[in-house]
């Protein structure tokens, strides 16, 4: 796990909680979301199925892992703590702190099933399993969890209510993420379904899962691939590479980027959504809706796909590829050198 932090020299300070004291030695981070109320992580392991087991399937596991920023709204009822430390590299070497990570007990999970992805924002956490469930815990004060209960906290991990009137009556989720106090989320057959602030008709907060309405200007061989929401606004991204934000059309990418666009990957900041377009081009999409280009790659690197993240007001983007080392002690000693030689040049931080 990786933070970054740019100086005003510069240079950029990396800290990295090392959670080898609770991760076991065959589970590997399948997950991670943050907030700026808590990071979540998924810890996945894989066990044969042996003698006794149905089919001699291969019997998956996952574990949840949380920090908290402060001692607020906590997630989960059952739980257990472990301390761990953190080494914080920069250019006047290494220092260590300890953080606190609390293993969440209370899943409520049917056989075979667990967890796949987690989303976050503000006091509450979304939940994914792999069997397109979506759970929740938090903050329900503006129904954030979809949750109809005058309770502003549920602690407890709970299935998220659907509204009765939806016409897909057992959706599959397969991702979700958060506004402030929302939660977005797509399904395994392209419908989008969202609850929380000011959602409801009139503006009223929104306190059950509600599907979203077909948009009339979608053609009929179009339909929604991927989804990013801010602190209070949302954008859906379509298969014909059309972006709408909220339920209204905004633009089609290739007239954005001035080609035919092939792939779009999309993270937001509290105000801010961003867009890496064809593996080569970043744009920024304000409050205001306007597009600008960021950064335009001239050297791309083969088998690789640049990777955006947003961290407060800052945009980190990188270059992804399957032959970093698997080993925690391993990445830790290759980040605390480039760290500490100042050549960070596959990672660019816009501020």
């Amino acid at each position: 796990m990786l933070r970054l932090k740019a100086k005003s020299d510069g240079h950029c300070v990396a800290r990295v909680p090392l959670i080898e004291g609770f991760k076991f030695p065959n589970e590997r981070i399948v997950n991670i979301s943050v907030s700026y109320h808590a990071c979540v992580l998924v810890l996945q392991s894989v066990s044969g199925g042996g003698a006794g087991s149905t089919g001699g399937m291969n019997l998956i596991r996952t574990r949840v892992f949380v920090c908290y920023s402060a001692n607020r709204n906590e997630f989960g009822v059952r739980k257990t703590k472990f301390t761990e430390r953190v080494e914080t590299f920069s250019q006047s070497g290494i220092e260590n702190s300890e953080i606190e990570w609390t293993c969440l007990e209370d899943f409520q999970l049917q056989d075979g099933e667990f967890i796949t992805k987690t989303s976050c924002a503000a006091f509450t956490c979304c939940f994914l399993t792999s069997h397109g469930r979506l759970l929740a815990c938090g903050s329900n004060q503006f129904f954030e969890i979809a949750q109809p209960s005058s309770d502003n906290n549920i602690p407890a991990i709970q299935c998220c209510c659907l509204d009765p009137s939806n016409e897909c009556k057992e959706p599959f989720f397969t991702k979700t993420v958060n506004g402030d106090h929302n939660i977005i989320a797509l399904t395994r057959d392209h419908n989008i379904f969202y609850c929380g602030y000011s959602m409801g008709n009139n503006g009223n907060n929104l306190p059950m899962m509600k599907q979203l309405a077909p948009i009339s200007l979608m053609g009929e061989d179009e339909y929604f691939i991927d989804i990013c929401a801010s602190y209070y606004s949302w954008i859906y991204l379509t298969n014909k590479f059309n972006l709408y934000l909220v339920d209204k059309f905004h633009s089609n990418l290739a007239k954005i980027c001035g080609e035919p666009v092939i792939s779009c990957r999309m993270c937001s900041s509290n105000k801010t959504f961003f867009l890496v377009i064809n593996n080569s081009q970043i744009y920024s999409l304000d409050s205001q809706s306007k597009f600008k280009l960021i950064h335009k790659v001239t050297n791309p690197k083969p088998n690789q796909h640049l990777q955006i993240t947003s961290a407060r007001d800052n945009l980190i983007a990188y270059w992804e590829t399957n032959s970093e080392s698997k080993n925690l002690k391993e990445q830790g000693e290759n980040l605390k050198n480039r760290v500490i030689d100042g050549n960070l040049s596959d990672i660019i931080i816009f501020q």
